[in-house]
């Protein structure tokens, strides 16, 4: 794969502003854990089912589209931004009209304002939403990522301020609608400034846009319903202080990995569709990123699993000393989620947005199926569902991207399978030694456990792995370019 100057720097703007992000976010989480109860973060779960499902419908399914196609005009741009404004605004009142009936679903009456705000930002979305798009397209991922940190910051002072002064659940929501109005009002005095749109509307302007989006729509729509159909579940039938408790590990476990899935199809996307024609490169781009995947996030997920008893504590309070078991499942959950990130930009540099529609339908059929009928075992019980259902899916699409790319399983597991013995051996010597820290507690005994993880996992890389690390630092600190 070539890897061009701009797109690592893509990966280095992107990779920083995730981690920035995501460590404003476990901030903000551990801060509200302080204010708020489990409830209160079931309830905004279950208002993020309802509006999370509506934001698929945010950009009419285009944005891939935008950046795929190479003769789009600022006729093309106009009406394609006037329709995203005029959807946005049916969106809102689609929403307050069916707040009463997802209060009567989940059986909870304070959803009802939660639900009402929080549709505030289909309003202020599409303003800022097509720049956006334009500017992942350009690869200008240095403007993108500065615009995601400060909206990040910008929240999590307001939700935390406001949590702080006794607003409750709806400090959380005041936290969502500062991010997405600050993050969209960047974009349109960014973006205004410099591709001028016109007061402009045609149909036939959408021609090529809309048919693409439409199945962009159906994929995310049947993605977003396959992971929260166990949100809708576990709300219905197990009540707002279990889905807080679901909901909290989730957002310190899968909510990283997912914006970790958005950077690598932000930048690799637009790269992979320069080579859409030719399986070799594609081949080994797709290689190349699932073995920095499993380098960067596989050992940090399995320390995440042997620290948790230690970290809980310190980080929640005794009040989530139940949330344990979930985060120690869901980090499971999450390596699985990790490993099939590479494979969506993939099938949509390829032109397969029907492929990723027909697959997530079946993901979320199955899901469907499976959490409906073995909901009155408990939460843990679904957790590890989830689980299963994740890795078999896994297989499946890892058979489909032989067809797809021609990638064979044997070269796929020679890139995966030392890097992953590594993370497993650290996490075992972690392991024991939490074992046998038995006079040691509290931040001590997690400083410990982290550090001898950092130590044994450098150490296992230098002795077996020290080509890859030599190959890394060649890209990241000299940025060189990467022939096949």
């Amino acid at each position: 794969m070539i890897f061009k100057r701009e797109a690592v720097a893509g990966f280095e703007w992107n990779g920083l502003s995730t981690l920035v992000t995501s460590a404003f976010q476990f901030i903000q989480v551990a801060a509200l854990s302080v204010f708020l109860s489990p409830t209160s973060f079931g309830i905004m779960a279950m208002a993020m089912v309802v509006i999370g499902f509506a934001q698929a419908f945010n950009d009419i399914g285009v944005s891939n589209a935008i950046i795929q196609r190479r003769d789009t005009t600022i006729e093309n741009l106009s009406s394609l931004y006037w329709l995203q404004v005029v959807l946005g605004i049916i969106l809102f009142f689609t929403m307050i009209l069916i707040t009463p009936l997802a209060v009567q679903f989940f059986r909870e009456p304070a959803l009802s304002g939660v639900m009402t705000l929080t549709s505030l930002t289909f309003l202020v979305t599409p303003l800022g939403l097509i720049f956006q798009i334009l500017m992942q397209k350009n690869l200008e991922f240095k403007r993108l990522a500065l615009v995601d940190m400060s909206s990040s910051f910008i929240s999590l002072v307001v939700a935390v301020s406001a949590a702080y002064l006794g607003f409750g659940v709806m400090a959380l929501v005041w936290g969502q609608l500062t991010f997405y109005g600050i993050r969209s009002i960047q974009f349109f005095i960014v973006g205004w400034r410099r591709w001028r749109l016109k007061l402009h509307f045609r149909w036939s302007d959408l021609k090529g846009f809309l048919s693409f989006g439409l199945y962009q729509i159906g994929e995310r729509s049947v993605t977003f319903f396959s992971i929260n159909v166990l949100n809708l579940i576990i709300g219905r039938f197990l009540g707002a202080n279990m889905l807080g408790l679901y909901s909290m590990a989730y957002q310190l476990i899968i909510t990283p990995i997912l914006k970790i899935s958005t950077v690598i199809i932000t930048v690799s996307f637009p790269i992979f569709s320069r080579f859409q024609n030719v399986n070799a490169l594609l081949k080994e781009g797709y290689l190349y990123i699932s073995r920095f995947i499993s380098f960067t996030i596989c050992p940090i997920l399995l320390t995440v699993i042997v620290t948790a008893p230690v970290f809980v504590p310190i980080l929640l309070g005794p009040k989530w000393i139940a949330v344990i078991p979930l985060i120690q499942i869901l980090s499971i959950e999450a390596i699985i989620k990790s490993l099939v990130i590479t494979s969506v930009p993939t099938y949509l540099a390829k032109g397969g947005a029907e492929f990723g529609f027909k697959w997530n339908l079946l993901v979320a059929i199955m899901n469907s199926i499976t959490f409906y009928l073995i909901a009155g075992y408990g939460i843990i019980t679904l957790a590890w569902a989830f689980v299963c259902l994740s890795f078999i899916q896994y297989i499946f699409l890892q058979v489909i991207m032989d067809t797809l790319i021609e990638l064979k399983w044997t070269d796929y597991a020679k890139t995966l399978i030392t890097q992953f013995l590594i993370s497993l051996t650290m996490a075992l010597i972690v392991f024991l030694a939490y074992v046998n820290a038995k006079n040691m507690g509290g931040i001590e005994l997690l400083v410990f456990l982290v550090a001898m993880g950092f130590v044994s996992y450098a150490l296992l890389n230098l002795i077996f792995n020290n080509d890859y690390l030599i190959e890394l630092k060649r890209l990241i600190l000299k940025m060189e370019y990467y022939e096949p």
